[in-house]
């Protein structure tokens, strides 16, 4: 699945995403696995930060490394493959993941982030 969104669904996206963005703002979040060291960026809001935070505190280590991000095309495309991988079923979610995983390495580009 490769997305292609319209131009005014993008902006319906965008819209709500600001809206999101005002009730808990977005964070990229490093997670460090405690077992294997392994580390990996997520997106989210704030707030499902402290809910994954404070529930697997005993296997990952936590840390903010860019706080307020900005909504962009790419936080959109990314909001969709997000959305979409909650809504399929099993056997379509290789290519969602592949969408997921490409937007957010282009949010953690655009936040000067590695993952």
């Amino acid at each position: 699945m490769t997305i292609n969104l319209k131009t005014a669904e993008l902006q319906s996206i965008k819209e709500r995403l600001a809206q999101r963005n005002l009730e808990s703002h977005f964070v990229i979040v490093l997670l460090r696995s405690k077992e294997t060291q392994e580390k990996m960026h997520i997106i989210t809001d704030y707030e499902s930060y402290r809910i994954m935070a404070d529930q697997n505190y005993q296997l990952f280590d936590f840390q903010i490394v860019r706080d307020i991000v900005p909504i962009t095309t790419n936080l959109a495309y990314w909001a969709y493959a997000s959305d979409s991988l909650a809504e399929h079923p099993e056997d379509e979610n290789q290519s969602i993941l592949a969408d997921l995983d490409k937007y957010t390495e282009l949010v953690l580009t655009e936040n000067r982030l590695e993952n």
